[in-house]
């Protein structure tokens, strides 16, 4: 399979990495070229349509709308350098308007579209341990399949239409930005009651709550911190106003993803969860 990878950012270059140890052939681009010699065994094209020509799946993980649009849309992009048939993964986190230009951009060319945001933080790229929710066509989702397999531990199928997979990720991240915030605010009550903090961290994160954003905090040697201000200014603040405003443009539609489905077995060591 020809895969061409776009965005070499903190996530996308470990991503990149794992499907050039693949034994795929890689294409890479990225807006600061001298980013795409770190990835061994690719080769570096000189556009986003140069490094799509030819390719059976284009993957783009860049950091925000406005690069999506840019690379994608623009003269000189991806969608100009697709060919007829051939699908574009989109595994950025961006919103589900933008997810919808995009899939109405490629069906007028003939190509597929899929939207695939990944859960997980540098190092879980770096071990193929990525959540990928991924949504699109069933057969575009299919052909695609194989990539993710290659950067994740786990698929989760999102239905259809590829917005969905967008807004569980916005949802996804707003429940994880919700749990930082109210676990920094509950540390800055417990220690200004004077209240041993490894104590509290270890009822809360060991007994209680024993998930992965606690036991975060801990590997890190640190207690999350309240954001400063009324509205808050600190990161997760920040993230949950974007993921709120995101879903408010998403509107009613959102009641069209049924959250329940059932586990299906492992293909080739990633699992795979389908929402129905």
């Amino acid at each position: 399979m020809r895969i061409a990878f776009l965005g070499l950012g903190n996530v996308g270059a470990p991503m990149a990495a794992n499907l050039a140890a693949s034994g795929h052939e890689l294409v890479v681009w990225n807006r600061t070229r001298s980013k795409m010699s770190s990835v061994k065994d690719a080769t570096a094209a000189d556009s986003p349509a140069q490094a799509a020509h030819g390719a059976d799946v284009v993957v783009t993980m860049l950091s925000n709308d406005e690069a999506v649009q840019a690379v994608v849309l623009d003269e000189d992009g991806v969608v100009e350098g697709m060919k007829e048939g051939t699908t574009h993964a989109s595994m950025s986190t961006i919103s589900a308007a933008l997810s919808r230009r995009l899939a109405a951009a490629h069906a007028a060319r003939g190509q597929r579209y899929v939207a695939a945001p990944v859960f997980g933080r540098p190092d879980a790229a770096a071990n193929a341990a990525l959540r990928v929710v991924a949504a699109g066509a069933p057969d575009a989702v299919a052909t695609c399949r194989p990539v993710f397999e290659l950067l994740g531990q786990q698929v989760i199928e999102a239905g259809a239409e590829p917005e969905n997979a967008n807004i569980v990720k916005l949802a996804g991240n707003f429940m994880l930005a919700s749990a930082i915030e109210a676990m920094a605010e509950a540390y800055a009550l417990v220690r200004a009651h004077g209240i041993d903090t490894e104590l509290f961290h270890e009822t809360m994160a060991d007994r209680l709550f024993a998930s992965g954003v606690p036991a975060g905090a801990r590997a890190q040697g640190r207690a999350p911190r309240p954001a400063r201000g009324r509205r808050g200014t600190g990161a997760p603040a920040v993230r949950q106003r974007a993921a709120r405003s995101a879903a408010v443009r998403r509107g009613p539609r959102l009641g069209r993803l049924r959250l329940g489905g059932a586990r299906s077995p492992r293909r080739g060591g990633c699992r795979t969860r389908r929402f129905r």
